[in-house]
């Protein structure tokens, strides 16, 4: 044997191996990766190490991150970061999520916050001088993302004034700028959001409410929408609807509502599906049961009943008769599917969904969220994940092709007060967790459940952690685990921005 000439031929290869062209197919295989594993890969070789540096490898991997945990398209800006905070920004989720499981009990502190203070034009001012007790901030919603924040005021005489502000991107505590203000009619209320079909745009679903108020059309959805990175941005209202009674509850897929509208007992609500985009309604009336949650999965809708998850089919839909409808027109339905929630003795339930219309192309859009309250022997909630999967072959067309399946399960001791804010706040999934949030004083609670990769035999290992906010005791809060950001807004109207991750100099 000639070991120069094999040694060689081993050198060769494995040079030929690791060329600048096999670089190329390395960079390719990256955009298959999560984050964490790419910084894992990295540590193998030197060829990888430097692919693992390339701008396209981290592009690639925030642009990912954001479509799959249904962030808005402008939270970062993309052409201005440098390749270590693209990468930073692309670990955001998953380094979150390792401060919040491995906190001890210890409260995570804010890295930076900041107090938004409010720009008020002439008119507001001379409002504000009529109604003393009016607030600039009653409600706010925070933009999946955390780099844009919709504000509502109290009712003046003219209406709500509704304003959208930057917080600027995650990680760079940057004071907030007003982006535009709109006035809505009194009695309306922002009550969703979903981006447009190009991803840069912001819609806004408000339901207006007016009973007792002698109005002349006294129940409405309303669909604004306003693109917050064009050289003037405006709010446009793009759809608005009749409806026979006041909203329920309602949430958004894409171009389509689904809500319920209350009816006189015992006769259950009605559920109304309107495409706002083309224009087009459906509407039926459930069998049995009052929803608490209504969602939609492909041509399906999932209620959340008091015991129980069903799914029902949506009736064709046609031009609006709903503006005239009266509720004896709706076709009563019986479910296709009723699963009972794994929850024995609970005193409330209810299922949760992270915003669908945020995550279409997600395979976080799968997942429900039960919670199961019990008041005895102790306080404390069960979480049970659902997941929508298909059927195995051969499939029954008069069947659902995907239907709701336990994931997991986990349990958490915890606060009445903390109750009341997780039946109010929808989930967020954050590096292959789901974070529930609630807060008790000038804390932040979050629940951490793991998303396991196939169907658990035993509950999953959940963890939960606390989050300081400054002195002070927020009545709401909006929450973007995935970035790391928090907004609260006090009983006397103040609003607080908190960062508890920020972009740093140094490399990824």
């Amino acid at each position: 044997m000639n070991l120069q000439r094999d040694t060689g031929y081993l050198a060769t290869t494995q040079h030929e191996l690791f060329s600048p062209l096999n670089s190329d197919i390395f960079i390719n295989v990256m955009r298959f990766l999560q984050p964490p594993e790419i910084i894992t890969v990295r540590k193998t070789c030197k060829t990888l190490y430097s692919a693992s540096h390339r701008r396209i490898v981290w592009l690639d991997a925030l642009n990912r991150v954001m479509e799959e945990h249904g962030l808005f398209k402008p939270t970062y800006h993309l052409d201005s970061m440098t390749d270590s905070q693209l990468g930073q920004a692309a670990l955001f989720p998953w380094k979150f999520s390792f401060m919040v499981k491995t906190s001890n009990g210890v409260p995570l502190r804010p890295r930076a916050q900041r107090i938004l203070v409010n720009s008020l034009t002439n008119a507001e001012r001379v409002e504000q001088a009529e109604r003393e007790d009016g607030q600039d901030f009653a409600a706010t919603m925070l933009v999946p993302g955390g780099r844009f924040l919709l504000t509502t005021s109290d009712a003046y005489s003219v209406g709500s004034y509704v304003k959208l502000w930057d917080l600027g991107q995650p990680g760079t505590p940057l004071l907030p700028v007003l982006v535009a203000t709109t006035v809505l009619e009194s009695h309306c209320f922002v009550c969703a959001t979903a981006p447009t079909q190009d991803g840069l745009g912001i819609r806004i679903v408000s339901k207006f409410d007016a009973e007792n108020q002698m109005h002349a059309d006294p129940y409405k959805i309303k669909v604004h929408e306003i693109f917050p990175l064009s050289p003037s941005p405006v709010f446009r209202q793009i759809g608005v609807i009749k409806v026979p009674k006041h909203v329920m509850c309602l949430s958004v897929c894409g171009d389509r509502i689904i809500c319920t509208i209350f009816t006189i007992p015992p006769r259950p609500p009605l559920v109304i599906v309107w495409d706002f985009v083309r224009h087009l309604t459906s509407i039926f009336r459930p069998y049995f049961g009052t929803p608490a949650e209504v969602h939609i999965y492909d041509k399906y809708a999932i209620l959340g009943l008091a015991k129980s998850l069903s799914v029902w089919e949506i009736p064709p839909l046609q031009p609006p008769a709903v503006d005239d409808a009266d509720d004896a027109t709706a076709e009563e339905k019986l479910p296709i599917l009723e699963f009972l929630l794994p929850f024995v003795k609970t005193s409330t339930t209810r299922v949760l969904h992270h915003d669908l219309a945020w995550s279409s192309d997600s395979p976080y859009r799968r997942l429900l969220v039960a919670l199961g309250f019990f008041d005895t022997p102790h306080v404390s909630f069960d979480v049970a994940l659902y997941k929508m999967e298909d059927s195995p072959p051969p499939h029954n067309p008069a069947l659902p092709k995907s239907v709701p399946v336990v994931l997991t399960r986990g349990s958490f001791n915890h606060t009445l007060e903390v109750q009341d804010h997780l039946m109010r706040y929808n989930p967020h999934f954050c590096g292959n967790n789901v974070i529930l949030a609630g807060s008790v004083r000038d804390f932040v609670w979050l629940f951490m459940v793991p998303i396991p990769e196939a169907r658990e035999s035993r509950s999953s290992s959940p963890t939960s952690c606390m989050l300081k906010i400054g002195k002070c005791q927020p009545y709401e809060m909006e929450v973007a685990p995935a970035t790391g950001r928090v907004c609260t807004i006090t009983f006397d109207g103040e609003i607080r921005v908190i960062d508890y991750l920020l972009l740093d100099t140094g490399k990824v």
